[in-house]
């Protein structure tokens, strides 16, 4: 199933059960400013360009469908 087994030890190869889950974020930085991997600059990448409709290139579009557009009850 998995390449690699989350939950498999790497010394061992026995099972490893989840024993909590850190969610405070003060703890988290503190486990991780510990361990080395606590990156202080933000890597933020810029903002998605924003286009505006009217300025789009669209073009029809077929989606295979014949009629699918059209509705399938006519009412006289």
């Amino acid at each position: 199933m998995w390449e690699v087994e989350p939950l498999e030890c790497p010394k061992c190869g026995a099972e490893m059960k989840i024993a909590s889950f850190i969610i405070e974020a003060p703890v988290i930085e503190k486990i991780l400013r510990h361990l080395g991997l606590w990156i202080t600059e933000n890597p933020a990448r810029p903002p998605p360009e924003i286009v505006r409709e009217d300025e789009t290139d669209s073009q029809p579009f077929d989606d295979g469908w014949p009629g699918y557009e059209e509705p399938s009850i006519t009412l006289n």
